[in-house]
């Protein structure tokens, strides 16, 4: 699948995409944890000192905010889906 960063998480992953290969039934909580494992430095401005997701840390699915959906972080990926990470972004 293809996984997209944007703003500053593009300038800490020092990419603009990856392919990312996860078990077929991988949730995005899942996919999170193997993007750390492939670009660590995002670790450190995508978890919280627990391991979880900070809340700034916006996700989509095909396009569609993964807080959105009725599982959340749990929902289950397909392997031609499209993955997009934004930080919080302010504008005026």
């Amino acid at each position: 699948m293809l996984v997209n960063f944007y703003a500053t998480f593009r300038v800490q992953a020092g990419v603009k995409s990856i392919e990312l290969e996860v078990p077929s039934g991988s949730t995005m909580l899942q996919a999170v944890e193997a993007i750390i494992s492939k670009i660590p430095s995002l670790k450190s401005i995508w978890l919280d000192e627990k391991g979880e997701i900070q809340n700034y840390v916006y996700g989509f699915i095909n396009g569609v905010d993964v807080s959105t959906l009725a599982d959340g972080w749990e929902t289950k990926l397909n392997p031609e889906d499209v993955l997009d990470f934004l930080p919080p972004v302010a504008g005026g």
